[in-house]
């Protein structure tokens, strides 16, 4: 049975929240001790390797970081990331990721990330044996998330999405995201805002979506969504979603 919408975004957020914290986390500590050097090719390498070790942990499948750019204490750019699958085979890559930090909001136990924009996003989403190898793509963690998380400004630019999930495979080119995620740990809180693009290419038709949706206490509600396949459009307003599929 296919998780619900529900299930999906919170388990997003805690892959986000824990990928992040990760991230930030071992570039945060590695710059205390490697300050003075940090900003030289061979720090940002030392840097570099620690991420990858420990993003390592996360995910089930390898992971690869080509390059890190920029400053480790709040503008930071990865570039040529990839990251395998359980079967070894690339299930999410990037061109590049910039990211725009703050350090100090860490010490009240909150990532805030001002701006992440992406770029040249790759995801490839395939079934094995039932399974969609993104559903397993990270190492099982029963923890509750104790972190808040304030991304204001997500920005994602000439993605792609390759999906073969049972006959003929189906991809969405030119994807463009754009919007914003906060994550409140006190209240198992997640509330987004965002608009997502693209063009299905077997089709030739134009795909766009916007929700406006905050999950709380186990009851999802949606003040606004859309969801355009090229003349089709279909709109929710006000809408509340609590238990296995229950409006109230």
């Amino acid at each position: 049975m296919a998780p619900r919408p529900r299930t999906r975004l919170r388990r997003v957020a805690r892959i986000l929240v824990r990928v992040c914290l990760i991230a930030i986390g071992v570039l945060a500590l590695t710059a205390a001790a490697l300050l003075l050097l940090v900003h030289t090719d061979w720090g940002r390498e030392q840097v570099r390797r620690r991420l990858v070790a420990a993003l390592d942990d996360v995910f089930v499948g390898e992971v690869h970081v080509g390059k890190l750019e920029g400053s480790v204490l709040g503008d930071l750019v990865l570039r040529d990331v990839v990251i395998d699958d359980a079967a070894g085979m690339p299930a999410i890559s990037l061109a590049s990721a910039h990211l725009e930090f703050r350090l100090w909001p860490l010490l009240s136990r909150t990532l805030q990330l001002d701006r992440v924009v992406v770029e040249g996003l790759v995801v490839a989403a395939h079934a094995d044996h039932g399974t969609v190898n993104l559903a397993a793509l990270v190492v099982p963690d029963d923890q509750p998330n104790t972190w808040d998380v304030d991304l204001r400004s997500l920005a994602i630019r000439d993605g792609e999405l390759e999906l073969a999930v049972g006959g003929q495979p189906a991809h969405l080119d030119g994807v463009e995201v754009a919007g914003s995620l906060q994550v409140i740990a006190a209240g198992s809180t997640v509330a987004t805002r965002m608009s997502v693009g693209g063009t299905w290419r077997e089709r030739g038709v134009d795909v766009a979506s916007f929700a406006d949706a905050r999950l709380q206490d186990g009851v999802l509600e949606v003040a606004q969504a859309e969801l355009a396949l090229g003349a089709v459009v279909l709109k929710i307003r006000d809408a509340r979603l609590r238990g296995p599929g229950s409006l109230v």
